[in-house]
């Protein structure tokens, strides 16, 4: 059964981009432009292949000339950031709890975004990436959006090889780093950045007007757990400084699993 949680939007008033599906054609599109991007979260890498073969082609969430390849169980996301602009993909705890839950072996997650033209058969989509297993959880990944003249190509992962998880009580996961269960449970998952998946995102290629993407050039000598970091640190700043100056009684709940 597929489910779609709840979507976050980043606009832009420069925004051009019509497509708002993930399972739409793409369009070329520019610097400014937003780009609608679906992230799927379900069991075991092997889920994600014909046959349950991880050596076979992944399937494809929404091809227009094929049956949607959706696992049972599975968790959808939507997003929409702004090309070239550094992105973190937050999603929402009770979304990861519930599909870690169901997939209490190892669940994983892939990221898809529509297809190029009529004649494709398949979605563009990255390869599936493990975020939690019975012994750990991974609380950052790194994705690579690539575009050719503002059509995008490929999603691909920037694993780090555990190269940077900082301590040996880290966990190498799904070549990434990741917190032992025993931690993020004896927290009670009160650390985001290490015990809540964060997808960070950049851009690399050429926009539709020949325009080079500079973001992911900006985070090449920055680990995804700076960014992470970053993130977190400037969002409590941010809550706090809300925080007095908008009447508690007046304030809007933050967003759930739809």
């Amino acid at each position: 059964m597929q489910v779609f949680a709840s979507a976050t939007k980043t606009s832009s008033s420069k925004d051009t981009n019509p497509v708002m599906s993930p399972c739409a054609q793409l369009q070329p599109i520019g610097t400014g432009d937003a780009i609608t991007v679906a992230v799927a979260l379900g069991g075991n890498r092997a889920t994600w292949h014909n046959n349950s073969n991880s050596k076979l082609n992944v399937l494809s969430p929404c091809s227009p000339h094929t049956s949607p390849g959706i696992p049972l169980g599975t968790q959808v996301t939507v997003f929409r950031p702004i090309v070239d602009q550094l992105s973190l993909f937050q999603i929402y705890n009770q979304t990861l709890t519930s599909v870690a839950t169901t997939f209490s072996e190892a669940a994983s997650l892939l990221v898809y975004a529509g297809y190029n033209s009529a004649t494709d058969n398949g979605t563009i989509v990255s390869e599936p990436r493990t975020f939690s297993t019975s012994v750990g959880k991974i609380g950052g990944l790194l994705l690579v959006m690539e575009f050719e003249q503002g059509v995008l190509k490929n999603l691909t992962w920037k694993d780090d090889d555990c190269r940077d998880c900082g301590n040996s009580s880290v966990l190498c996961l799904d070549n990434n780093c990741a917190t032992p269960i025993a931690t993020c449970i004896s927290q009670n998952t009160t650390n985001p950045a290490i015990c809540i998946t964060r997808i960070n995102v950049a851009y690399s290629g050429t926009d539709k007007n020949s325009l080079s993407f500079t973001s992911w050039m900006s985070v090449k000598q920055v680990t995804k757990y700076s960014l992470s970091a970053l993130y977190f640190k400037a969002d409590e700043a941010l809550q706090s400084g809300i925080q007095g100056i908008i009447d508690r009684g007046n304030q809007v709940g933050t967003g759930g699993q739809v």
